[in-house]
């Protein structure tokens, strides 16, 4: 039915699970007084929103000059310092086209109000099954950047009590702690003991690996284009 794997901490084991998205309901623990934890990149929301917001940031041609320049630097900066460029490429991408073209965040957050782009993409399944759960608190935990991701939750036609995402300003030392360490210093240590995780991609493995019960899953439906020079997701 779906993989458990089993990973030693400190004195006790726990487990994280990956499983394929039609077998979700299934997997999913009873969530009535449990605390869901939602990862939102191509999980809660099927696309990515620093990419979308990267894609609708004018004029373009001028928005993939300046991140190919950006990127440029990778080969240098993945030598020196592969975890942190990892980490932080993203942030740097972000920051460089927000202080070039400044008024590339008032209009995202005038366009995704207007257009619901939230509504637009939100993972309808993932949303189906959260629903049949009926679980008693929902937040949202995402390595994207806070002005982005919020204008987007606000057309999702899901309740959230919370968003934890990274700031645009010292994004990079939020980043570069990691979704475990930022969602135990704003929840607290016994929030998480007792969580569920759901995300989509092995980067959290932090946060799968800190919860009481953890998911890895995948969504067919889910898209990620890199706007500018484009390498390898992981890289």
């Amino acid at each position: 039915m779906y993989i458990s794997k089993q990973v030693e901490m400190s004195d006790s084991k726990q487990n994280y699970n990956t499983i394929r998205s039609e077998l979700l309901v299934d997997a999913l623990p009873n969530l009535q007084n449990r605390l869901l934890l939602l990862d939102f990149d191509e999980t809660l929301w099927l696309r990515n929103s620093t990419e979308a917001f990267l894609g609708h940031t004018r004029p373009a041609w001028l928005v993939s000059l300046i991140l190919s320049i950006v990127m440029l630097q990778r080969p240098v900066s993945r030598r020196l310092w592969p975890k942190l460029w990892i980490s932080q490429k993203d942030w740097l991408r972000v920051g460089v086209i927000t202080v070039l073209l400044p008024w590339s965040l008032p209009i995202w957050r005038r366009q995704v109000r207007r257009q619901k782009v939230g509504q637009e993409h939100q993972n309808t399944s993932l949303i189906r099954v959260l629903k049949s759960k009926k679980p008693s608190r929902v937040i949202v935990i995402s390595n994207g950047f806070h002005p982005i991701i919020a204008p987007l939750m606000e057309s999702i036609d899901f309740p959230i009590e919370l968003l934890i995402s990274a700031p645009l300003l010292t994004g990079a030392i939020w980043r570069a702690q990691g979704k475990s360490a930022n969602a135990e210093a704003i929840l607290g240590k016994e929030e998480l003991d007792n969580a569920c995780f759901l995300t989509d991609h092995i980067i959290d493995e932090d946060l799968l690996d800190r919860v009481g019960f953890g998911i890895l899953c995948k969504w067919q439906e889910s898209s990620f284009n890199q706007v500018g020079l484009s390498f390898k997701r992981n890289q």
